[in-house]
C-alpha cells in the first residue's frame, strides 16, 4: 500500500512526454499555478528547447518538476505512467493530463477511466489552445466582474437612505427601480458568452448557432406581420424556409465540429493516403492529428455528415503529402528529400531502431532525433502506404 505523501490538492496535473512533444508544452506555464502542476519527463534523447522557450521558462515564476528517466525502448512512457499511477494513489490532484502525440498511452487512459479517475491525453499542439482559452476566459471575466461591481454599487445606492430632504425630493423612485433591471439585462449576455466559450472550441462554432437562430427568427417575424394580409405569401415563405433548412444540415454539422476549409483538406489528404477502406487506421490517425475531435470527425465521415473526395497516388507522393501534414502540425521545417528518404528506407521502417539510426545517419544528430520523434507515431501508417 502506498504511504501518504505530499498532498498538493491541485485541480489538474500535466504529465509531459518531452521526447515526443519537445517544448510544445511551454504555453502551459501561463496556466494558474495554484490550480495546475507541470511534470516534465525527459532523457538525453529529448529534443533541445528553443531559445524562446528557454527564455519563457526562465522568466516564469511558477515551479516546474523535471524528472530524468532511464533510457530504453518506450522507457520514458512506462516511467510516466508509473508516476501517474503513484500520484493517483496519493490523490494529490483532481485530474491528470498526459501531454504526448503517442497513442500508445491511450490504453492507460482507458484503464484509469474505467477506474473512475479523470485521466486524458492531449497532443503537444493542443497546449497552445489550452493557454489561449485560459487567457480568453480571463479577459471575459474582467468586464463581467466590473459589471457586477457596478450593479452592486447601484443597488447599494438605491437601498441607502437619503441624508437630506432636498436629495429625497430630487431622486425619482421609478427611475431608481429601473436601473438595476437595465444593468441585469447587460450582464446576463456576458454570462451566456462565458458558457458558450467553455463548451465551444473555435470561433466558427460560436457564430454558426447565432446565424441559424437569426434565420429561424426572421421568417417568424415576417409571417406574423403579414398574417392580416394574405395566406398565400405566408405559405410560400414557409415552403422556402423548409427548403432552405433541408439544404443546410450538412454544412451546419461541419460547423458544429469546428472544421475549417484547411481542416477538411487535411482530412481528405489523410483518407487519400491511408485509403478509405482502412477505417481503423483512419480513426487512429484522425485522433493523432485532431486530438479529442478526431473521434467526432471519424463518426462524421462514417455517417456521411463529412464528405471528402479521396485521391489516388504513388507511394512517394503519399509520403510527401503525409510528411508535410506531420511537419506542419509540429511547426517544423519540412525536409524536401524526406519522401525519397522514406522510400529508400522502407525496409528500415519495419524496426524503430533501424529507422532512428537511418535518420541520424542521413540528417545528423539534432535533426535526426527531432525527425525520429515526429515520425515515430506515424510509422505504422507509413508502412501501409
Amino acid at each position: 500500500m502506498f504511504r501518504p505523501g505530499r498532498v498538493l490538492n491541485v485541480k489538474v496535473t500535466y504529465l509531459i512526454d518531452s521526447e515526443n512533444v519537445g517544448d510544445f508544452w511551454i504555453p502551459l506555464l501561463d496556466l494558474p499555478a495554484e490550480e495546475t502542476e507541470l511534470v516534465v519527463f525527459y532523457t538525453r534523447n529529448s529534443p533541445h528547447m528553443s531559445y524562446e522557450s528557454l527564455i519563457r521558462l526562465k522568466e516564469s515564476d511558477r515551479h516546474v518538476t523535471f524528472i530524468k528517466c532511464y533510457e530504453g525502448t518506450n522507457a520514458l512512457d512506462f516511467q510516466l505512467v508509473s508516476e501517474m499511477g503513484y500520484r493517483i494513489a496519493l490523490r494529490n490532484s483532481d485530474s491528470y493530463v498526459i501531454v504526448t502525440n503517442d497513442t500508445g498511452y491511450d490504453a492507460a487512459v482507458k484503464y484509469w477511466k474505467h477506474k473512475k479517475c479523470a485521466v486524458k491525453r492531449i497532443t503537444g499542439k493542443e497546449c497552445r489552445y489550452i493557454d489561449r482559452r485560459a487567457r480568453e476566459r480571463d479577459e471575459e471575466e474582467r468586464p463581467a466582474e466590473q459589471d457586477r461591481a457596478a450593479q452592486t454599487s447601484a443597488e447599494e445606492k438605491q437601498q441607502t437612505p437619503a441624508e437630506t430632504a432636498p436629495v429625497q425630493k430630487a431622486a425619482p423612485a421609478p427611475a431608481d427601480r429601473e436601473i438595476p433591471a437595465a444593468e441585469e439585462a447587460v450582464t446576463e449576455p456576458a454570462a451566456e458568452t462565458e458558457t458558450a466559450e467553455e463548451t465551444v472550441q473555435t470561433p466558427v462554432q460560436e457564430e454558426a448557432p447565432e446565424e441559424a437562430q437569426e434565420e429561424q427568427d426572421q421568417p417568424a417575424e415576417e409571417t406574423s406581420s403579414e398574417t392580416a394580409r394574405d395566406a398565400e405569401p405566408e405559405a410560400a415563405e414557409e415552403a422556402e424556409a423548409v427548403e432552405a433548412e433541408a439544404e443546410e444540415p450538412a454544412a451546419e454539422e461541419v460547423q458544429k465540429k469546428g472544421l475549417s476549409d484547411k481542416d477538411l483538406l487535411e482530412i481528405e489528404m489523410i483518407v487519400s493516403c491511408i485509403g478509405p477502406e482502412n477505417l481503423a487506421e483512419i480513426h487512429n490517425q484522425l485522433a493523432l492529428f485532431f486530438g479529442e475531435r478526431g473521434k467526432e470527425i471519424y463518426q462524421g465521415l462514417k455517417n456521411g455528415e463529412i464528405t471528402v473526395n479521396p485521391q489516388k497516388g504513388e507511394t512517394v507522393e503519399k509520403y510527401q503529402v503525409y510528411g508535410q501534414l506531420i511537419f506542419a502540425r509540429a511547426e517544423e521545417e519540412y525536409p524536401r528529400d524526406l519522401p525519397q528518404f522514406l522510400l529508400d528506407s522502407s525496409d528500415k521502417m519495419k524496426n524503430l531502431n533501424s529507422l532512428r539510426y537511418a535518420l541520424l545517419k542521413h540528417y545528423g544528430k539534432d535533426k535526426g532525433h527531432r525527425y525520429y520523434y515526429l515520425l515515430k507515431p506515424f510509422v505504422k501508417v507509413l508502412n501501409q502506404m
